[in-house]
């Protein structure tokens, strides 16, 4: 897990070059499916700011380390979440499926409104962010959102918002790797680092990304192989 600013820093420059190829080859040709493409460069940017948390921790600059501890948060707490659908919404081609994780999209943003938005306006639910057992504790979300006795409702809730839909608009089989990798990490995160149950997901961050590369340099090869066009999603995405 990342438990130095080495780490994240080493991470989040890790994910940068991976970003970067996925991102170029949705700009190419896979323009409906750009949520997916964001994978990487998220994941970078929420251990880069772990990077800045530890690096201010230690230079005792609370201010500095709370301002990157919102920006870790609102990936954390509001973005993925509202991902799912998202993607879902973006790649769907045929109106009923448009409407539905249209829905489900609008109904996601309830997580930026009531899990993120409190801890930003509610005085007394200051983000904190401190070193637990070699790890980063945030002070509201391991609290308060994701305590002993909401986590497991918590997680599921949140993994249904952040996976389902991709599960509903892919095939099952291309769902395996990644599902199985997130419930491993939920395994690890709750068992092992329940102190720090919101922070300790960097490998799971880097195995996803390396993931997300090889998936698009498969749908590389699809479009290369077969007269699908430039921004048209291949059959089994539609």
């Amino acid at each position: 897990m990342c438990y130095s600013a080495q780490a994240s820093f080493l991470t989040a420059a890790t994910l940068a070059p991976i970003g970067v190829s996925c991102l170029n080859s949705e700009f190419r040709r896979h323009r409906k499916i750009w949520p997916l493409a964001t994978i990487p460069m998220v994941f970078g940017i929420q251990q880069a700011m772990e990077g800045l948390i530890w690096t201010s921790l230690d230079h005792h600059h609370p201010q500095e380390a709370e301002m990157a501890a919102k920006v870790y948060l609102f990936f954390a707490m509001a973005w993925w979440p509202f991902w799912g659908p998202l993607t879902a919404f973006v790649a769907s081609e045929t109106k009923w499926r448009k409407a539905v994780f249209g829905a489900w999209t609008i109904l996601s943003t309830g997580w930026f409104f009531l899990a993120y938005l409190p801890c930003l306006i509610d005085s007394r639910s200051k983000i904190q962010a401190t070193v637990v057992h070699h790890s980063i504790r945030y002070t509201f979300s391991d609290e308060m959102i994701v305590d002993y006795n909401n986590r497991i409702p918590v997680t599921i809730l949140y993994v249904i918002f952040s996976t389902v839909p991709l599960i509903l608009s892919t095939p099952r089989s291309r769902s395996y790797i990644p599902m199985t990798i997130l419930i491993i990490s939920i395994v690890v995160a709750n068992y092992f680092y329940s102190h720090a149950y919101t922070s300790v997901w960097c490998i799971s961050a880097a195995i996803i990304s390396s993931y997300c590369l090889v998936y698009f340099k498969g749908l590389d090869r699809v479009y290369s192989q077969s007269s699908v066009k430039v921004g048209q999603l291949p059959n089994f995405l539609s």
